[in-house]
């Protein structure tokens, strides 16, 4: 499978958001919208944690690495998110990182990104098993 490639956004007040598809594990379709005509999505807010790009996420077919937290965190929300169709925001994956343009346009969005969110979801980590 190969890797991601990002489409240009439209706007500056664009966004990607990702639509969770039916399945035992997190697939997703990625779309763009204006944030302020976005549908009802989960905005995650996280720790990186590890820099390390262990883990995969499957977008349109194709594969997105990101940190282990963050899958961590996706795979927590995943059927919560699903079963409400709603979509997720997660700036890692919604944001094309190696555009420093785009990157610093999302991050003067974020205010509006997170307050446009049908609710915020906070991952610091999984438990621990003590």
């Amino acid at each position: 499978m190969s890797q991601f490639r990002y489409k240009a956004l439209d706007t500056s007040r664009s966004i990607r958001l990702l639509q969770f598809l039916k399945g035992p594990k997190p697939v997703c379709n990625m779309i763009t919208v204006e944030v302020e005509k976005a549908p009802p999505y989960v905005a995650l807010s996280y720790t990186w944690g590890e820099k390390m790009l262990s883990n995969q996420i499957q977008v349109n077919g194709q594969m997105i690495p990101i940190t282990a937290n963050l899958g961590d965190a996706v795979g927590a929300i995943y059927e919560y998110a699903r079963e409400r169709n709603m979509m997720l925001w997660a700036d890692s994956i919604c944001i094309n990182q190696a555009d420093i343009q785009e990157r610093s346009q999302q991050v003067r969005l974020m205010n509006t990104i997170y307050r446009s969110a049908e609710i915020v979801a906070i991952w610091l980590g999984a438990a621990a098993d003590e």
